[in-house]
C-alpha cells in the first residue's frame, strides 16, 4: 500500500507542504538581488517569524543559503554554486555560443575562447584561433588558477561571497611573471573592479607575452555561467589589455548578448 500524507506535512495531492515552503523560500533568496531579512523574507512568502527562521536555519545548515554573522543577511549559499557546475553541460555550452567567439574573433582578429569553472581552476571548453600568424596558442582543455588570468577572475568576481573567500583561502598563490597577483587583498580589489567594470584583465600576468580581457556570461541571479574572452600578444597591444577601450566594449557587450540567449535554459 503506498503512504498517504497527511495533515500538516501534506496535501490531497500527495505534496509536502514544509517542502514547499522551503523551496519557495529558497526561490526568493536565490532571485533576490541582494541578500535579505529575516522579517523581510517572512512578510514577503506570508510566513511567521519563527517559521522562515526554522527553514533558513536548515537551508543554511545544508550549505544552500548563507548568512552573514555581522549583518544578519541572507544570500545564495556555496552549495548552489557548486550544483550549477552541472548544468548546463559544457557541450551545450559550446554549441550555443561558438557563434558568438567566432563574431568576437571576427571583430577582434585577436584568439577568442570560452572558460568555465572547473573545481579550484579556470578551464578552456572551446577556441577560437587568432587570424594572425603571430598570435597566442591556446586549446580546449587547459587550465589555470583563477587568481592569474583575465578568465579566472571573470569566473571568481561572481561566486557567492563565502565560495568565492573560500576559493581565496584556500589559493596557493604562485609568481609566473612580474605582474602575477601574489596576495589575497590585491586579488580582493581586483575583483571588485571585475565587478564594476563588467570585464577582467590580464597584463602578462600568466606569461609575460600574453594579454587578456574576459567578460562572465551572468544568469538572472549574477552566477557566472561561464566567461568569454580574447588573448593578444603583449607586443602588438603596447598600451596593454587595458588600453584597449574598443574591445574592452566589443567583449563587454558579446558577453551581455550571449548571457541572453543561456538565461532561459
Amino acid at each position: 500500500m503506498e503512504p498517504k500524507l497527511t495533515g500538516s506535512e501534506g496535501s490531497g495531492h500527495g505534496t509536502i507542504r514544509s517542502l514547499t515552503k522551503g523551496l519557495e523560500l529558497l526561490e526568493l533568496v536565490i532571485t533576490a538581488r541582494k541578500p535579505m531579512r529575516l522579517r523581510d523574507i517572512a512578510a514577503t512568502l506570508q510566513h511567521e517569524p519563527s517559521t522562515a527562521l526554522r527553514i533558513l536555519a536548515t537551508l543554511e545548515e545544508c550549505g544552500f543559503v548563507t548568512k552573514d554573522p555581522d549583518t544578519k543577511l541572507y544570500s545564495a549559499g556555496p552549495k548552489l554554486a557548486r550544483l550549477r557546475r552541472f548544468a548546463p553541460a559544457h557541450g551545450l555550452l559550446v554549441e550555443r555560443l561558438r557563434p558568438f567567439l567566432r563574431e568576437l574573433n571576427v571583430a577582434t582578429g585577436m584568439t577568442t575562447y570560452l572558460g568555465v569553472l572547473e573545481h579550484d581552476e579556470a578551464m578552456l571548453i572551446e577556441v577560437v584561433p587568432a587570424q594572425h600568424i603571430v598570435s597566442v596558442r591556446q586549446l580546449p582543455g587547459d587550465r589555470e588558477p583563477l587568481y592569474r588570468g583575465a578568465v579566472g577572475k571573470a569566473l571568481l568576481a561572481g561566486q557567492p561571497q563565502p565560495l568565492q573567500e573560500a576559493l581565496i583561502q584556500s589559493m596557493r598563490f604562485q609568481r609566473f611573471t612580474a605582474n602575477t597577483i601574489t596576495d589575497a587583498d590585491t586579488l580582493r580589489k581586483e575583483l571588485q573592479e571585475v565587478r564594476t567594470l563588467g570585464v577582467s584583465f590580464d597584463e602578462a600576468e600568466g606569461h609575460e607575452d600574453v594579454c587578456c580581457i574576459a567578460a562572465p556570461l551572468l544568469d538572472d541571479t549574477g552566477y557566472p555561467l561561464a566567461a568569454i574572452g580574447i588573448s593578444m600578444v603583449k607586443q602588438m597591444v603596447p598600451n596593454g589589455a587595458r588600453g584597449q577601450t574598443e574591445w574592452i566594449e566589443t567583449v563587454r557587450n558579446t558577453a551581455s548578448t550571449a548571457r541572453k540567449l543561456l538565461v532561459p535554459m
